[in-house]
């Protein structure tokens, strides 16, 4: 639906300007790494090399991992706090235990252009907003396009985040389309992200639900390209649960390989992924927005 759209590409655009953006690294950010981006001596495993920056779009799609991706509710918005604007929209996925998840997005959309010819129909709309995650709220800008013509419908969406409103040069953005085949629904969804007015990285998620037996499976495709390099993910979920267990295969230059991701806690009791490579190498990144 429309809203699914607009509850997809919020979270995950907000997700990913959080840790590109963070509040400490504003005032001091020169450049922000791309995916690809490797040491002067790379691992004999390219994975480990970049496990921090893939850590930070897993971050970004970690409550994305349930039945059908993302739920959403729109009602009319009656909270004092953002009466600026016209609906309120609960977005729920599930993380990587398959627990409920939950963000709020207020927004208005507008129809700012409509055309009907010969049983053709577009429309074209335009959306501003405020997400809310972890307490935080940024501001949001957007818009889709829809088209009915003999029982076919396209839409095309697009959402940029900004870490600060007053600013508008540095955001991220995100642009999707989709496509429905035979049971099998797959949607492309394209990360932007500028600074200054400059795109610095760009990368595409893939998502692929599969209706088996009743029941709906989920899984992503992450593919980045900077430069010469490039690289790609396929996430899936192999056990749920307290056990819960994510499996990554990746082909990054021609190398391919195999990691597994958890859940656990480090010593504080603070919520960290366990990365586990082929090599038997371990490695802790931050569950969250990397302040």
């Amino acid at each position: 639906t429309e809203e699914d759209m607009y509850g997809m590409g919020a979270v995950t655009t907000v997700k990913l300007l959080g840790s590109e953006f963070s509040a400490q690294a504003l005032g001091g950010l020169s450049s922000v790494k791309s995916l690809s981006a490797t040491s002067e001596e790379p691992a004999s495993d390219p994975a480990i090399d970049q496990a921090e920056q893939f850590n930070k779009y897993f971050n970004m799609l970690d409550t994305m991992l349930g039945e059908g991706i993302v739920s959403t509710q729109v009602s009319d918005n009656t909270d004092a706090a953002y009466a600026d604007y016209a609906y309120k929209m609960t977005i729920t996925g599930k993380d990587i235990e398959g627990k409920d998840v939950t963000h709020l997005m207020y927004y208005t959309e507008t129809l700012i252009n409509e055309e009907k010819e010969k049983g053709e129909e577009e429309r074209e709309y335009r959306l501003n907003g405020v997400m809310v995650v972890d307490g935080v709220d940024y501001t949001m800008q957007g818009g889709r396009t829809e088209e009915r013509e003999k029982g076919e419908t396209e839409d095309e969406i697009y959402i940029r985040a900004y870490p600060d409103a007053a600013e508008r040069g540095t955001y991220v953005q995100v642009e999707r389309e989709s496509s429905a085949e035979h049971g099998e629904t797959e949607e492309e969804y394209v990360y932007s992200v500028y600074q200054g007015g400059r795109l610095i990285e760009e990368t595409s998620v893939e998502f692929e639900t599969e209706r088996e037996h009743g029941a709906e499976e989920a899984e992503f495709e992450l593919e980045f390209l900077q430069g010469e390099s490039r690289g790609r993910y396929t996430v899936e979920r192999v056990s749920a649960g307290d056990n819960a267990r994510m499996r990554v295969s990746y082909v990054i230059d021609g190398k391919s390989g195999v990691f597994h991701i958890r859940r656990t806690v480090d010593e504080n009791g603070s919520p960290v992924y366990e990365y586990t490579f082929a090599n038997g190498e371990v490695r802790f990144l931050p569950d969250g927005f990397d302040d």
